[in-house]
């Protein structure tokens, strides 16, 4: 693509959290309704691609977390679970690193039994190296001007 006279504009993630891994923070995730305003995303793919999905094969839950609220937005993926969009009520840009690993991490408590992909996570976010989950799938926006 670089041949072609394309530039990468960012890079971004896949990440993967087993069920085989030990819960921490334990979180009740509980069901929602589409929000009238959207929160703050920590990522988000499309938004109405989770909008189009049936209906019986999306989730969105909320949960509390250290004084925030929290809003996952779900989608089935074969035998695992998308989690298309992670945001809470305020910016998550304001806790250090740790403490958005943290945050991400009360995604585990949502399903014990299957496995949970993040997507699309930007590669320089803060929390990866303390959250250390695999990396999956690695992609690339390009642009080429016109």
């Amino acid at each position: 693509y670089t041949r072609q006279g394309f530039t990468v504009v960012r890079e971004q993630l896949t990440l993967l959290a087993s069920p085989t891994r030990p819960v921490d923070p334990v979180v009740d995730w509980q069901p929602t309704t589409e929000p009238n305003s959207p929160g703050h995303p920590c990522w988000s793919w499309i938004p109405a691609f989770w909008q189009r999905t049936p209906a019986d094969q999306r989730r969105l839950l909320q949960a509390r977390w250290q004084g925030l609220q929290l809003r996952a937005w779900l989608s089935r993926e074969g035998s695992a679970w998308l989690v298309q969009r992670l945001e809470s009520d305020a910016p998550l840009d304001d806790l250090d690193g740790v403490d958005q690993a943290r945050a991400v991490a009360t995604l585990r408590s949502i399903d014990r039994d299957d496995p949970l992909l993040l997507h699309p996570v930007a590669a320089d976010a803060p929390w990866l190296a303390t959250l250390s989950w695999p990396v999956i799938q690695r992609a690339f926006v390009v642009s080429r001007g016109l």
